[in-house]
């Protein structure tokens, strides 16, 4: 009997479809090749190194900061505009002069054009030999190379990498993957609490250090049973070196004391770490095969990458000053600061209204809005200035100018000083200073007041605020370092200075602190100590510095850091170690193999095939 069989009638548009996504998928990696290009990857490895040695050289002249905000980040605020181009490419770079390449400390006279190059001084505005002062070139800044980074890396991945697995292998490492991906977020989200006290780990610290100490044992033991069990003689000295390492490092956290609070976080944060780190890479071991380690490393690239413009956007860092007996509920950011106007009129809190230090930071700018009792123009700024006392002044010293009319002002006088270097040691900081002129609504002349950030600082209450009369009724003003308000209050209760024994020399300072949340009817006491920081509600708070006042009463200051996702850097770090190791491992592993068969014995047979697994999977361990 014959028998016909029928082809499908749509199979003809099945090959075409299937050709399609083949010609589409061709034509984006022919796309994105030029991104993915290895020439590309180590010219942008060339710009990120010059761009640090640029900003290393920068802070000759220039605070850290304003070093980090020129030369890294980019201010996002600023990228888009409200009129064409609509895209503010300028932000993208930061403008390089020559000139901070040729500190005055390395060339004390300006260079000269050596003779084969004079006719060019021809063409310079003043004729002269010395390199002009306008020599400058644009660079794209950090956040602008690594975003290019990161596309080149994703390009890469997207040309060259492919996905090895098929059915459930696929579909298993999949799995994996998302469980290690939501495993490696709440790592990280575990180290702040938003609500609260950052929380107690979820074992205490000596079961960690014996569980620790119990898997290192562990492994001692495997590499001891490989050293005398494996044939090659390279594996042998490869897990005799391991099961070395391994019983030293063993020993080294017998020594450590359960209760040094300080270790035992830090292994506790790498042990979660590392923890997430594994489990992502039994995935991409899933999927990806031999390219599990160099994916795993690059994956661990791109989390610290993506952490930087999250801390560059979103990280804030102040100081909180207390005195002992005292309470505060704000903490300054010693980095900028703001014009405050305070109506004290109501009778259960204050209005203050607040201009930012980017409005009133030239000579001549105006500020005028509905909020404010007056307008305002600035007579004079200065990012970093001397106040001094009008009586305080020598016959031979020349006073400086002081346009002051009212209020402060005509008793002391404030002058503009070089500006705090990076390069400066003793934790100095730009104490900005300004004169305002102050006129009513109506036009009316309220005078010339100075106003500086230098009695922010202050224990007393001396120039804190000045009151200006306008209309008859009484505000206050004040320049002052941003302030960040909390909805709970600390108290000092104590603070000690501890010296080592029998030396002057500062072992630590400790603050004892009540910490009141009436919102969250929350009360707690807590020492904080260098190195044993407190984390709460999303903020942490480290001992910074000690200080006496008048009266002999103590102070304390602590350094407060909004930083969210601070665990990032651990997990990120142990990704790229343990993809890293990974990869290594195995290209070591491969090498002893093929040295393994190039010394087959006659017969042909590889020795122990069941202990060369062994050795395998020791190797492993140990890299």
């Amino acid at each position: 009997m014959a028998s016909t069989i029928q082809e499908p009638e749509n199979n003809d548009s099945l090959q075409s479809a299937n050709s399609d996504s083949g010609e589409i998928w061709k034509t984006v990696q022919q796309i994105l090749k030029p991104i993915a290009s290895l020439k590309l990857t180590v010219a942008l490895f060339l710009a990120s190194i010059f761009i640090v040695f640029a900003g290393t050289f920068a802070q000759v002249d220039a605070d850290i900061w304003t070093v980090v905000h020129e030369y890294f980040r980019v201010d996002t605020t600023k990228l888009l505009g409200s009129s064409f181009p609509w895209f503010n490419f300028k932000e993208l770079f930061v403008v390089i002069d020559l000139d901070i390449f040729l500190p005055e400390s390395f060339f004390p006279e300006k260079p000269q054009l050596p003779e084969s190059l004079t006719w060019m001084a021809a063409f310079w505005p003043d004729g002269t030999k010395d390199l002009p002062d306008s020599l400058w070139f644009y660079f794209p800044k950090g956040w602008t190379i690594g975003i290019v980074m990161g596309l080149n890396l994703l390009a890469a991945h997207t040309v060259r990498f492919k996905i090895q697995a098929r059915g459930t292998r696929l579909t298993v490492g999949t799995i994996i993957l998302a469980l290690g991906s939501a495993f490696t977020y709440l790592v990280i989200i575990s180290g702040s609490s938003p609500d609260g006290l950052q929380s107690s780990p979820l074992i205490d610290y000596e079961t960690l250090r014996l569980s620790i100490l119990t898997t290192l044992f562990g492994l001692c033991g495997a590499t001891i049973y490989g050293t005398f069990s494996l044939e090659e003689k390279e594996k042998k000295w490869l897990c005799g070196i391991g099961s070395l390492l391994l019983a030293l490092t063993a020993v080294f956290i017998a020594m450590w004391e359960s209760n040094d609070a300080a270790t035992m976080r830090i292994l506790y944060q790498l042990v979660k770490a590392t923890l997430a780190a594994l489990i992502l890479l039994i995935g991409c071991i899933a999927v990806f095969k031999r390219r599990a380690g160099v994916v795993l490393l690059h994956a661990g690239i791109i989390l610290m990458m993506s952490y930087d413009i999250l801390v560059g956007v979103q990280h804030i860092e102040s100081q909180m000053t207390i005195v002992e007996g005292e309470s505060t509920s704000f903490s300054r950011d010693i980095r900028e600061v703001e014009f405050a106007v305070i109506d004290r009129s109501g009778q259960n809190e204050d209005l203050v209204t607040v201009i930012s230090q980017s409005l009133i930071d030239e000579k001549g700018a105006k500020v005028s809005d509905a909020d404010l009792p007056f307008n305002i123009e600035v007579v004079e700024f200065f990012l970093n200035s001397d106040v001094r006392g009008l009586n305080g002044f020598g016959p031979n010293e020349k006073v400086p100018a002081n346009p002051a009319t009212k209020g402060i002002g005509t008793s002391v006088v404030a002058s503009h000083v070089e500006n705090v270097k990076g390069t400066d040691s003793g934790g100095r900081i730009d104490v900005p200073a300004v004169y305002l002129k102050l006129e009513s609504k109506d036009g009316k002349d309220l005078g010339i007041w100075l106003a500086s950030s230098v009695f922010d600082l202050s224990e007393t209450g001396f120039g804190k605020t000045q009151e200006v009369t306008v209309d008859g009724k009484n505000y206050d003003i004040a320049l002052r370092f941003v302030r960040h308000y909390n909805d709970y209050e600390i108290t000092l209760n104590d603070v000690q200075k501890n010296d080592y024994k029998g030396t002057t020399s500062v072992k630590d300072y400790s603050s004892f602190i009540t910490l009141n949340a009436p919102e969250q009817d929350l009360e707690i006491k807590q020492r904080i100590w260098m190195n044993n920081p407190m984390r709460f509600a999303g903020k942490t708070f480290y001992q910074s510095s000690y200080g006496t006042v008048e009266g002999n009463k103590e102070y304390t200051t602590l350094q407060v850091v909004d930083n969210v996702g601070w665990m990032t850097p651990y997990v990120s770090c142990m990704i790229v170690w343990i993809g890293m190791m990974f990869h290594f491992g195995q290209t070591l592993l491969r090498y002893l193999g093929r040295r393994a068969r190039a010394n087959l014995d006659t017969t042909g047979r590889q020795p122990s095939g069941p202990l060369d697994k062994i050795g395998w999977l020791v190797s492993a361990v140990i890299c």
